[in-house]
């Protein structure tokens, strides 16, 4: 095997007077190609499989697989130092690079992130963790002084979203919800995923229905297949009617998608939609301008007469499992509720949906889920009766 390269250095002057040391090899633990690619596979595979002791996170990882990175690390006594290191995954939050020696936490420093279309961005940041793996192996964990968009390095794979957050607070979930979906299944496992959140979830079946409604959203979830129309279809006709906000297109064969929305994989997953939410309500907001409702169609119109219908069968449903104290056939009759009261604009439906829903799935709290029950049935014929008229 040829030797490797030995480390050459440069000088640069710096406006502070200080030199900044630049080393010529590909890295400083020299490895790349296979080598490096086998190091990290074994470091995730060690991680995976529990040695390596768990870290609770605010940010996903993303694996980051660059064989060389520019860091800039600034020592105590002023002088800076350019180093070239392989990195391992980068998060909204921070990166995750090795070295061959140790730099203590608390370190500050300055990192070449490469952008997806060329180029790079210059992240001031701070090391603020050093673990020792082996020999003189070292993984650096950079903490960066704001967090960045990671869609600016990370080029995601069709039917995968790049999000944020390793973990989301349901309760911090907040603003209005469009739902076209035929499949009835579907429509429900996503209200049941919602129903911790303060999401208001309106579900219609086919496209006409929801251009129909009209309503301000902050969020739409359409169905890939939907009974008049496509689901990229309903949503370029909705972005014709002035719609801006995050929309997401459900599908099981997510490939050859393609279009200005996220991409949700059937069967859903739980945690991938909470994370694709927050990515727009929470996180969205943060980076461009502030999340609001978009209007969708004509504003203030009544309420589709197929899900008038529906909610009447409902509410028959309902009364039905109360008299016969049956809280398991409640509970998704009042999960349907919770999510088609938003069509109506009603704030006191509303909450009797919601209060009824909770205490049904979260029974510790105290409530008597069939007293909530019976009054949201009284608010729900009071709701549908003008709209039968």
């Amino acid at each position: 095997m040829p030797p490797r390269p030995v480390a050459t250095v440069r000088s640069v002057g710096t406006t502070s007077g200080a030199k900044i040391v630049a080393a010529g090899r590909v890295n400083t633990i020299g490895l790349a190609d296979h080598e490096l690619s086998e190091l990290l596979e074994g470091l995730d595979h060690r991680e995976s499989e529990g040695e390596a002791a768990p870290i609770r996170r605010d940010f996903a990882r993303w694996p980051f697989r660059h064989a060389s990175i520019a860091l800039r690390i600034v020592h105590p006594g002023g002088s800076e130092v350019e180093l070239r290191l392989a990195c391992r995954n980068i998060s909204r939050g921070g990166a995750c690079l090795l070295h061959n020696g140790y730099f203590h936490p608390g370190t500050a420093c300055r990192i070449h992130l490469p952008r997806v279309g060329g180029g790079a961005d210059d992240v001031p940041g701070v090391i603020c963790r050093c673990s020792h793996r082996r020999g003189t192996l070292h993984e650096l964990g950079v903490k960066f002084n704001n967090p960045v968009d990671l869609r600016r390095y990370i080029a995601p794979e069709r039917g995968q979203e790049v999000y944020s957050l390793e973990r989301v607070a349901p309760d911090k979930l907040k603003g209005r919800v469009l739902l076209v979906e035929e499949c009835h299944m579907s429509s429900r496992i996503v209200q049941h995923f919602l129903r911790e959140t303060e999401l208001l979830v309106t579900h219609f079946k086919t496209g006409a229905e929801a251009l129909a409604a009209g309503g301000a959203f902050e969020v739409v979830m359409v169905g890939a297949a939907l009974p008049d129309m496509t689901g990229p279809e309903l949503l370029a006709k909705l972005r014709e009617n002035g719609f801006t906000g995050a929309a997401f297109l459900m599908s099981g064969d997510p490939s050859g998608l393609a279009g200005e929305f996220g991409v949700l994989t059937k069967p859903l997953e739980h945690e991938a939609v909470m994370r694709a939410l927050a990515e727009r309500l929470l996180i969205a907001p943060i980076s461009s301008a502030k999340s609001k409702a978009q209007a969708i169609g004509p504003v203030g119109a009544p309420v589709a007469p197929e899900l008038l219908a529906e909610m009447r069968k409902t509410a028959d449903g309902l009364r039905a499992a109360l008299a016969a104290k049956d809280a398991v056939k409640a509970m998704p009759l009042c999960l349907i509720l919770k999510g088609a009261a938003a069509a109506f604009n009603n704030p006191a439906f509303t909450a009797a949906a919601n209060k009824a829903a909770a205490a049904i799935t979260e029974p510790s709290a105290g409530a008597d889920p069939f007293t909530l029950i019976d009054q949201l049935c009284g608010v729900c014929d009071a709701a549908l009766k003008p709209a039968a008229g």
